[in-house]
């Protein structure tokens, strides 16, 4: 099937998708949106998410990041999944940060590198994801703290973009 611009059913961002039809599931779309981080099946008997609130679309898109961490490079939304956050705890500030530093960590192309998370980028999508950044208020306050502890440097050479590499300290927090 052919590829199309599409709306992320979690948070409303343009993206691209593509309909699959799996034999056993029938017709489904991959969203590849960066706001949810990455790819993700959605069926084509939607799942109503218009009822999600703020709260379980952050853990939807937490949920989705951890599948693709564990293997899965195309998690499948399902509806008994989706009423399962309800009862998930948000995660906890460090791990937030933890989160975010470990996504620079890996969108550098290598140690050293500048990952480049400016206003509208899909980079910066995909740090309000791996955070579970709302606004960008909350997402800078991530950035300072992570700075301030020497995580991080910013760098960059106009006021309109946001440079930052991760330091030695960053990669020795998470363990890489």
């Amino acid at each position: 099937m052919q590829n199309a611009v599409s709306v992320c059913l979690i948070w409303g961002k343009e993206h691209e998708a593509r309909g699959v039809f799996k034999p056993t599931e029938g017709l489904a779309y991959v969203h590849e949106s960066p706001r949810a981080g990455g790819g993700y099946i959605f069926p084509y008997h939607q799942i109503e998410t218009a009822d999600l609130g703020l709260t379980e679309k952050v853990r939807l898109t937490t949920w989705l990041i951890d599948q693709r961490q564990g293997g899965v490079a195309q998690p499948r939304v399902t509806e008994e999944m989706v009423d399962s956050l309800k009862n998930q705890s948000p995660l906890k500030v460090q791990e937030r940060e933890d989160r975010l530093l470990r996504f620079m960590a890996e969108k550098s192309e290598r140690v050293g590198a500048r990952v480049d998370i400016s206003a509208g980028t899909p980079a910066e999508q995909e740090a309000f994801a791996w955070s579970e950044s709302v606004t960008p208020e909350e997402l800078s306050y991530f950035l300072r703290g992570l700075e301030e502890k020497g995580f991080i440097g910013k760098r960059g050479t106009r006021t309109d973009r946001l440079l930052c590499v991760v330091t030695l300290d960053g990669y020795k927090r998470i363990g890489l």
